[in-house]
């Protein structure tokens, strides 16, 4: 399974206990410097026993540690290899919020092109990074015009806001923070009725955002937004939106260091099949 560690490492629920249970005695385990991150790859029996754990990228290190678990698994009668395994409180997650009936756009962010000398092998030239951004059914139907050509909606400043500040982000190369309300200093879009058929509307959607971090990491973001969107009457068929923007500065962990300026994009579409993934910021949100 894969989850996010920020919460898992210092949360008080019982998920975040059992991790930390185990993490304690992983390769971080009572770290506080450079960081206090329990970030890696663990394995671990069903009832939370450790076996072994690292933080790499290297093939060769993650099959060490795999044959370094199997060891210790092997070793263990079956009763301990089982044990009682954890029974996990989905009510404690955000997942339980996914948004069944409103809209979840997959939010696909990358370079446009290798915009620095890079070497052929660099990671840094296929970079890309994904999340998922959710509304709420109350929500899509604050931002859609009377079902009437040419009709405008302004998308509800706390919509947009949300956009700018936790989706609209220089996370292509790596884990960036959602940006500060007061780093938003601008935020708009726009829906525009485009032709009508019954229930249905087709939309185009236009905005710009900027933000810029002024305190710690310092830099921002311009985007330019275009779309198209399509919903019948109850719901989303179709929802497809790009943001073009400009980036500079750097955050601790979004790997810019020493290139001041570039441009990439941001993809946001429609996602009916997308998996109960939080958005990486949900906490921005608010929603209980």
């Amino acid at each position: 399974m894969a989850d996010e560690v920020n919460r898992l490492q210092r949360g008080k629920d019982a998920e975040a206990r059992f991790f930390q249970g185990f993490a304690e005695q992983g390769h971080y385990g009572g770290r506080r410097l450079p960081t206090d991150t329990r970030q890696g790859t663990y394995a671990v029996t069903p009832a939370g026993e450790f076996l072994a754990s690292v933080n790499t990228r290297d093939d060769k290190e993650m099959v060490a540690m795999l044959q370094r678990a199997l060891g210790q698994w092997k070793e263990m009668d079956a009763e301990r290899r089982m044990g009682k395994a954890f029974q996990a409180d989905p009510s404690s997650r955000f997942e339980r919020f996914f948004p069944e009936d409103g809209l979840v756009l997959r939010c696909v962010s990358r370079d446009m092109g290798v915009q620095e000398d890079l070497k052929q092998s660099d990671w840094r030239r296929e970079a890309w990074n994904q999340d998922f951004a959710w509304f709420r059914r109350n929500e899509v139907d604050s931002m859609l015009p009377k079902a009437e050509v040419g009709a405008t909606r302004p998308m509800p400043s706390v919509l947009a806001l949300r956009l700018a500040r936790c989706h609209l982000l220089d996370n292509v190369r790596g884990q960036t923070p959602a940006y500060e309300a007061e780093d938003i200093k601008a935020a708009e879009i726009t829906l525009r009725v485009t032709q009508v058929e019954g229930e249905t509307m087709h939309l185009e959607i236009q905005g710009k955002t900027q933000a810029e971090r002024t305190e710690n990491w310092k830099g921002g973001m311009r985007c330019e937004l275009l779309g198209r969107a399509v919903h019948d009457g109850t719901r989303f068929t179709q929802f497809q939106l790009v943001a073009l923007g400009t980036r500079w500065g750097e955050t601790k962990y979004n790997a810019r260091g020493g290139q001041e300026q570039s441009q990439l994009g941001i993809a946001l579409v429609l996602d009916n099949s997308a998996p109960r993934v939080a958005p990486a910021n949900h906490w921005i949100y608010g929603w209980h």
